[in-house]
């Protein structure tokens, strides 16, 4: 399958709640291959828009902590 038709698909998996699906297969695939220029620019073009939109997505947002995490409970 060539390249530039994985885009979509590792363009979805950047907004997983799974860190290991997001960071280390979407962004990594994603990272090297527009660097490397593996893709074509007008593949990258149309996701510009979508990365974007959701850059800030989740920022500042609380997070909590299972009691079972929490060192001064132990």
């Amino acid at each position: 399958m060539p390249l530039n038709q994985l885009v979509p698909e590792l363009t979805g998996l950047l907004g997983s709640t799974d860190g290991e699906r997001r960071d280390d297969l979407a962004l990594n695939f994603l990272e090297t291959w527009i660097y490397k220029r593996m893709i074509a620019p007008e593949d990258v073009r149309p996701i510009v828009p979508i990365v974007l939109a959701n850059v800030g997505r989740g920022l500042g947002s609380v997070i909590t902590i299972p009691s079972c995490a929490d060192p001064s409970r132990r």
